[in-house]
């Protein structure tokens, strides 16, 4: 698996995550612009794994990401609000599964199956103004090759 094709995926995913609208909360990539504003974040989580390799040069892979929120810690509900952003997200990806994809482009790839693998749960702990909420992920794909 080439880094340009990690990228392109990466890319690509992002556009798509950046582009879910949950109540008008703005999307960061990698890192929170700041420490006090309610926001969404994807981040990439470790690298892709190759699972098949195939005789044109493509392969099926798996991309692992992550979503996090920040906001206010103000009482359970504010907490449990936060799960809930996070499940609704899962479940905008799972009716994009469902109806084959149609808004998630890839370069050279075509997405199969995303799969969350962690619950929404508390990343930062108790003691902080903010809380950040977190879910992962894993986007399997196909990539072609130069014979496909």
């Amino acid at each position: 698996m080439k880094l340009e094709d990690v990228k392109q995926i990466e890319d690509g995913l992002y556009r798509y995550m950046s582009k879910i609208d949950i109540n008008g909360i703005p999307w960061n990539l990698e890192y929170f612009e700041n420490s006090t504003q309610t926001a969404l974040l994807f981040k990439r989580q470790g690298y892709g794994k190759e699972k098949e390799s195939y005789l044109g040069g493509g392969y099926r892979a798996e991309f692992p990401f992550e979503i996090y929120i920040q906001a206010s810690r103000k009482d359970t509900k504010a907490r449990l609000d936060l799960s809930r952003i996070l499940e609704a997200i899962h479940q905008v990806l799972e009716e994009e599964q469902s109806a084959g994809f149609p808004n998630l482009r890839l370069d050279d790839a075509v997405a199969q199956e995303i799969e969350m693998t962690t619950l929404p749960a508390d990343y930062t702990g108790e003691g902080t103004k903010l809380s950040t909420f977190y879910c992962s992920f894993i986007l399997t794909y196909e990539k072609k090759g130069k014979w496909d």
